[in-house]
């Protein structure tokens, strides 16, 4: 195999390891694909949480310039 063919080897990486895909099982390719899809859930869950986090401080601070002419209890 020339050096250009073996540098287009796909590795993967997992517990400081890094392993050859197509050396992998089928199985172990699958649950690559599984973390990978857990990754990006991850990711976007954490992104629409930041979202709504500045969502919330926002209202938060219209309400409290709403309140600050009315009397509380």
């Amino acid at each position: 195999m020339t050096d250009s063919a073996q540098q287009k080897l796909k590795k993967v990486k997992f517990d400081d390891k890094e392993y050859e895909y197509e050396s992998l099982s089928d199985e172990a390719k699958n649950d690559i694909t599984g973390l990978q899809v857990c990754e990006a859930q991850l990711k976007m869950y954490s992104d629409t949480i930041k979202l709504i986090n500045i969502s919330r401080q926002s209202i938060s601070e219209k309400l409290k310039d709403k309140l600050k002419d009315v009397s509380p209890l």
